[in-house]
């Protein structure tokens, strides 16, 4: 009977999910140029050259911290486990700790992408390279180079690994986000947002639209997206992975974008509801979060409820910063990547 509730309900899910899909958009998100989105209002607020540059797909590209490679990775582990797989190469094994390992593997690792040899062949090469190896014939040689390559065979494959565009990461990072994970299912709320399968659930959900009033093109995407047909509910949840402590996180909320983040996906929610031909669009109730998770305490994370009348009035900050990039457009400002110089009265609230 239990078995039969449990089938039950994820035919129901299934249903569900053929009712909501994805909507597949050319071009990489991250990349595609002359879209508005809350990273780029940020910018918007500090930098209006560096802005008008980001919105051309000119700016300065941004290297990833530590931190930020940290936070990609878990967010891939919790949200994408696919995207996880195909992604990343987890290691553990023996690294090179010598000058002539660590060549000896790379000169296996590109042997064994551009040369058509046998293994024994590339590791007699490879072993020739990296050492001093004098008139030692190569039935000694292999015996030597097999010997090497076994105790370095894992590292060889992470090396592989990361020439076919795989990132290399180590168990005591993916050891990291199992915690984080477990944690996050340990928790109610959490659990019920992410990854409860009674609702549906659309991970890094991505939406691309036109403002309707302002006509400015804008674009999202979001964590998790959960929908409730029945209810005609959605909560949108946004994952912050931070070192920084809670206190000092929650108190700088606002000050981060992260409020207006949860009111631009609003706004994303209810354009994807449009394109799926939901036509009470303004009957659903949307609601929002931010998962707190800090990555270097073992502390369990934190459920960040935002009450809807504060994302309805940071709605209309992001209208008046919609309508001056609009009107910034039109003047043609958008060409130098700067403000129009020669009218300085109407510039100088972004002079800095």
């Amino acid at each position: 009977m239990v078995t039969g509730k449990i089938i039950m309900m994820k035919m129901k899910v299934r249903k569900m999910m053929n009712e909501f899909k994805r909507i597949e958009f050319e071009g990489d998100y991250y990349n595609v140029a002359g879209y508005i989105s809350n990273s780029l209002l940020t910018i918007y607020e500090k930098d209006i050259k560096e802005f008008w540059a980001q919105y051309k797909g000119e700016g300065t590209k941004i290297e990833e911290s530590g931190a930020m490679q940290l936070g990609t990775l878990i967010h891939a582990y919790i949200l994408e486990p696919e995207t996880f797989r195909n992604n990343y190469f987890i290691i553990d094994c023996e690294i090179p700790r010598s000058t002539n390992q660590k060549r000896f593997v790379a000169e296996i690792v590109e042997s064994s992408t551009i040369l058509k040899m046998s293994l024994a062949e590339i590791l007699i090469r490879a072993y020739r390279i990296s050492y001093e190896t004098g008139v030692e014939n190569d039935i000694v040689i292999l015996k030597k180079a097999e010997k090497l390559y076994e105790n370095l065979q894992k590292y060889v494959e992470a090396r592989e690994a990361e020439t076919r565009g795989k990132k290399v990461i180590t168990w005591a990072q993916y050891k990291k986000c199992q915690k984080i994970k477990d944690a996050m299912v340990l928790h109610n709320g959490v659990y019920d947002i992410m990854f409860n399968q009674e609702t549906v659930k659309l991970p890094e959900l991505e939406m691309r639209w036109q403002d309707e009033v302002t006509h400015v093109l804008c674009k999202a995407k979001m964590d998790m997206v959960q929908i409730n047909t029945k209810k005609k509910q959605i909560h949108i949840s946004d994952i912050k992975t931070t070192s920084r402590d809670f206190r000092d996180f929650y108190e700088n909320l606002e000050k981060a974008g992260y409020i207006r983040q949860l009111a631009f996906y609003t706004r994303a929610i209810k354009e994807y509801l449009k394109l799926q031909g939901v036509e009470d669009v303004e009957k659903w109730k949307v609601s929002t979060s931010i998962v707190y998770v800090n990555t270097i305490s073992e502390n369990p994370p934190y459920l960040i409820g935002v009450k809807p009348t504060i994302i309805k009035k940071t709605d209309k900050d992001i209208d008046n910063m919609l309508w001056d990039i609009k009107d910034s457009i039109e003047l043609g400002w958008t060409l130098h990547g700067k403000p129009y110089e020669t009218d300085k009265n109407s510039v100088d609230k972004w002079i800095k």
